[in-house]
């Protein structure tokens, strides 16, 4: 399910990223780590600049950004500043449309 997260640096403007929601069953806080997941990721990542936000219920989640996105081609999982926000569907479309 296609969704977006708002990225803040320092001095920079915020700046909105595509992410695939990938929900995982908390009895399976690691499943996440699936080579099969991981390389669905990185193919989105590659093709359209998507991350995944991993969600595990509706309070607690963490973006994972595939090597294609990274500087340093590692995979990240970024756990801080994650909140649960619902988006519209307008807010969605925009960020997929580049608009």
């Amino acid at each position: 399910m296609p969704d977006f997260v708002t990225l803040t640096y320092d001095n920079e403007a915020p700046r909105r990223v595509p992410v695939l929601q990938i929900w995982i069953d908390p009895k399976y806080p690691d499943a996440h780590r699936d080579p099969a997941l991981r390389a669905f990721v990185e193919l989105h990542g590659e093709r359209e600049g998507m991350a995944a936000i991993v969600r595990y219920d509706n309070a607690n989640a963490f973006v994972l950004f595939p090597p294609s996105m990274a500087s340093d081609g590692q995979w990240h999982e970024e756990y801080s500043g994650v909140r649960d926000k619902q988006h519209t569907a307008e807010e969605i479309a925009a960020v997929l449309l580049g608009a």
